[in-house]
């Protein structure tokens, strides 16, 4: 029996398997025919069975173990256009070890490849097209011919073969066939007693470990005289061309053996006609393919074998070759220009038009970088941003990454064409449109999706559910305009590791399919419209440990089964409408390090079980309704880095263990109930940066140990009852923030707080007037100062000179206050203030020219001072300025507003005229009387931003 496991050319094997007694072969025993394909011959069984052709090379199966079969190089074919890769070589079984068998991926089938001759092209009988290393091939009536052998016995077994290689054929194809044929004999040649440098290159490179030998002398003794024997009968035999036109076999066949010359010169005069005949070497074993029509135009042929080839593996059955503009036919058109394509194997030629065609489809010259696109350069090193070579170890393409390289245009389908090499797809910050192809389903060996901020819409196909292989680990469809559903297929997928489709559109509920995910690791679905409860499912999820999905429409709790997942870092569902009570299972999860629940809608206590979390290092809960007192447990989050329990209803003492943390670094409580002194204990936490407590009723004095806080940055303590002074250490701080307004704090500004260098708001005002005396000219020197806020102080004496020397400031508040004196003309050296409030204290004299040079002022309030004289026309350059409050001096007109003001506020004093409004004509709440927290609050950061 005999099975053709490959068709291709000069990658061929011929599966013989020799019956026990040769008197069951229908041809005489001893005998070759025509193609060296008889499967009998009177050499002994071991001899027919040890030896095994491939690639121009014997080898010895049996001497070979099964370590090193299986490094055999593997082969393809394609049967329906559905690639079915074999990958192993092994003993076989049955047959005592003395057979070179190949098993099929996913199947049980064995096939023998103990063939001694190598053989053209034999066609799979369901096939049109198949798929080799080195080769495709197509032809449509295959299927026709190949019902032909099987109705012929062993004894017609060789001119069968011949008919099923002639018919439907086209020239150039058997041509080619010949040409390697031709090529195989010298490469048998070569192998069966020359050295081995003489053995082509890809016939070293295909077979680098199996065990090379020659075939027995007794063999090639035989073949060479069978061949002999053929030679002397094909030259004996004279050429009847009626004879030919009578027995249509024999006319499609032809052997024509002995001088070429001769043969050449009868046929050229009978019919005008040129015949192509050849010798082959009868030392050797040979191939000779007969039979081989004239060949027309090479060029023209060559496309047409060449638009065949693409046409028989493009998706649209070559459809789209037909129209010049699209970038198939561009890529054809390029293809065939390639000066080495025929050098090529077809599986070069097919890989080489699908990039090209993702080329023209995506607009490649438009893109920032296109390295060796479309050049002769291997398309292996052409330009990429996969860290990984593009290809694989033999050539074929495997990763297509460009990274932040303006690919745009459409994704073309036909990348679905390489299914059998393509391992990744990757494209980021690309404005590629249209919808994800349903082809790319087809990619049935991928193993990673990247689509990442490109410009595609529509719908996520439930095709990508078929990567079935288990190596696909990651899919990424992040910032895209995707709708519709969340396809539950995705989450079958049986090697996911890692899921993203954040920043899209998609709605409905997560899928309950994701229980089937076992090996998912990370699941990200932030920013988009989903709706719906977490799904129970999801505890299955053993082996997650990322979970984001924030800033959505979820709704239900907090579900128990989260505790389930023992090995999540990361969790994050804040900014959704999920509600209910913290599950107390949040405690089981020991390597949760980050935890984001703000924004919900929570209630209940915080549950002790949060002290749990060892390895947290950030817990976000703020701006929920969280109600009751912060448990002490919370000391034991040795690894805290950011707590933030702002803006719920927390009501008792802060607890002393917080002062245990000793990587503590963010702290926020604001916007709480909480009372009580400050724990001095805290001031052990060294690495602490930023402390929030506004808004709450703390009480007490700050401890003079704050100055330990050699970190601290941002200090915010204001609308509290703290007391006492202000510590002298606070100069010992970096800090760049402080703002202690409203609270109670007595004595005078200490003027350390000049050493502050780096600050840059400092607010003290609304201390009930308990904080007095002078500002400290060493104000001057805090070069850094951006807001300086003191409203609402007892503060005396005049304001100092060295104010001007305050270059970055912008924001100045000192009103009522017991201020005396002018204002100072080196305030017109603040040039990058825009807002200057000097209201409600009993500065007075004339308003400095110099203000005029504040071109960046927009509001200039001077309300009720003591202030006379004209206003100075200079405040006609503030074209920045549009409010002007002055209402409650003695100024002296006439005065016109400037159109680009909208509120004059001006009180004239003695003088009145049409020129100048009274203080009864402009509305109180308009030019903003009284100096209240909620306008600070306007111009000075507040609780950390």
């Amino acid at each position: 029996s005999i099975t053709t496991v490959q068709a291709g050319q000069r990658n061929n094997f011929l599966s013989i398997q020799c019956p026990k007694s040769l008197s069951s072969c229908s041809s005489p025993p001893g005998t070759v025919q025509a193609l060296g394909t008889h499967p009998c011959s009177r050499i002994n069984k071991e001899q027919s069975t040890n030896y095994t052709y491939y690639k121009g090379k014997f080898f010895n199966c049996t001497a070979m173990s099964n370590k090193e079969l299986k490094k055999v190089p593997t082969f393809d074919t394609v049967e329906e256009r559905e690639q079915t890769r074999l990958t192993e070589f092994r003993k076989d079984p049955e047959g005592g070890g003395d057979k070179c068998l190949l098993q099929q991926k996913n199947t049980e089938h064995l096939m023998q490849i103990d063939t001694k001759f190598p053989i053209t092209s034999i066609r799979p009988k369901t096939s049109t097209a198949k798929f080799t290393n080195d080769s495709f091939e197509h032809d449509e009536d295959a299927v026709a011919r190949s019902a032909h052998v099987d109705e012929r016995n062993e004894a017609s077994f060789a001119s069968g073969m011949n008919e099923s290689l002639g018919d439907g054929d086209s020239p150039t194809t058997r041509d080619n066939e010949q040409s390697d044929s031709n090529e195989i004999s010298r490469e048998v040649s070569r192998g069966t007693g020359e050295d081995e440098a003489a053995v082509p290159r890809e016939a070293q490179d295909a077979l680098p470990i199996a065990s090379k030998v020659e075939p027995p002398k007794e063999l090639l003794d035989r073949i060479r005289s069978l061949e002999e024997a053929e030679d002397q009968r094909a030259t004996a035999t004279p050429v009847d061309l009626e004879e030919m036109q009578r027995e249509p076999r024999e006319k499609r066949r032809w052997m024509i053996v002995g001088s070429l010359g001769v043969v050449l010169a009868t046929l050229a005069i009978v019919l005008g006609v040129t015949l192509g005949g050849g010798r082959t070497n009868a030392s050797t074993p040979s191939i000779t393919v007969l039979g081989s029509p004239p060949t027309p135009a090479p060029t023209t042929q060559a496309d047409a074998v060449l638009r065949d080839l693409i046409a028989s593996f493009s998706l649209d059955g070559g459809v789209a070759l037909s129209d010049p503009l699209s970038p198939q036919s561009k890529a054809l058109s390029w293809l065939n220009a390639n000066a080495n394509l025929g050098s090529y194997p077809d599986w070069r030629k097919v890989q080489r038009h699908v990039l090209a065609t993702f080329y023209f489809s995506t607009n490649g010259d438009g893109w920032i970088e296109r390295d060796d696109w479309l050049t002769e350069v291997h398309e292996c090193d052409w330009f990429s941003s996969a860290v990984d070579r593009a290809c694989d170890e033999s050539g074929r393409f495997a990763r297509l990454v460009l990274f932040d390289n303006n690919v745009s245009g459409i994704l073309p389908k036909d990348i679905a064409i390489l299914s059998d090499s393509m391992l990744g797809l990757a494209f980021r910050n690309a404005p590629i449109k249209g919808i994800i192809p349903t082809e790319l389903g087809l990619l049935s060996n991928l193993e990673f999706l990247f689509f990442l901020s490109i410009d595609m819409n529509g719908t996520i196909p439930s095709e990508l559910g078929q990567f079935r292989s288990a190596d696909f680990w990651a899919l990424y469809l992040e910032d895209i305009s995707l709708t519709g559903l969340v396809p539950s297929e995705i989450f079958a997928l049986p090697g996911v590791e890692e899921i993203s489709l954040s920043r899209t559109m998609l709605s409905g509920s997560i899928p309950s399919e994701i229980g089937l995910s076992p090996n998912l690791k990370v699941l990200q679905l932030y920013e988009t419209l989903l709706t719906g409860p977490l799904p129970t499912e999801i505890g299955r999820c053993s082996l997650l440990h990322t979970l984001t999905a924030h800033s959505n429409n979820l709704n239900g709790s907090l579900i128990s089964e989260l505790g389930l997942l023992t090995n999540v870092v990361h969790l994050t569902l804040d900014e959704t409408n999920i509600e209910g009570t913290i599950c107390t299972e949040i405690g089981l999860l020991s390597l949760l390090g980050f935890v984001a629940l703000q924004s919900l809608g929570l209630n209940g206590t915080m549950p002790s079980e949060l002290g749990k979390l060892s390895s947290a290092e950030f817990i976000y809960l703020q701006n929920n309704s969280l109600t009751g007192s912060i448990p002490s447990e919370m000391g034991n989050v040795e690894n805290l880095i950011h707590l933030g329990l702002q803006e719920n209803k927390l009501i008792g003492y802060i607890p002393s263990e917080l002062g245990n943390l000793k990587s503590l670094d963010h702290l926020w409580l604001q916007g709480n109930a909480l009372s009580g002194s400050f724990p001095f204990e805290m001031t052990r936490t060294t690495s602490l940066a930023s402390l929030f407590l506004s808004r709450n009723i703390i009480e007490g004095s700050l401890p003079s140990t704050i100055g330990t806080w050699k970190h601290l940055e941002h200090l915010h303590i204001d609308q509290n009852k703290f007391v006492g002074s202000i510590p002298s250490e606070i100069g010992s701080m970096r800090l760049m923030e402080a703002v202690m307004s409203e609270n109670n704090f007595s004595g005078s500004i200490p003027s350390e707080v000049a050493n502050l260098n780096e600050l840059q708001i400092l607010s003290i005002s609304s201390n009930s007037l308990a904080l007095n005396g002078t500002l400290p000219s060493e104000l001057g020197l805090m070069s850094s100062l951006r807001s300086l806020a003191l409203y609402n102080a007892s503060i005396e004496g005049t304001l100092p000179t060295e104010i001007g020397f305050l270059k970055s400031l912008g924001v100045l508040l000192i009103g009522q206050t017991q201020l005396t004196g002018p204002i100072p003309s080196e305030i017109g050296q603040l040039t990058q203030l825009d807002r200057l409030f000097l209201s409600q204290s009993a500065l007075n004299g004339t308003i400095p020219s110099a203000i005029g040079r504040l071109t960046s002022l927009i509001q200039l309030n001077l309300e009720q001072l003591n202030l006379t004289g004209t206003i100075p026309t200079e405040l006609l350059l503030l074209t920045a300025l549009n409010s002007f409050v002055a209402f409650g001096n003695n100024f002296i007109g006439p005065f016109t507003c400037p159109e680009f003001i909208e509120i004059c506020g001006v009180s004239c004093g003695s003088v009145l005229n049409d020129q100048c409004r009274d203080l009864d004509e402009v509305k109180t709440d308009e030019i903003s009387g009284e100096m209240t927290t909620n306008l600070i609050e306007k111009v000075l950061p507040t609780d950390g931003g």
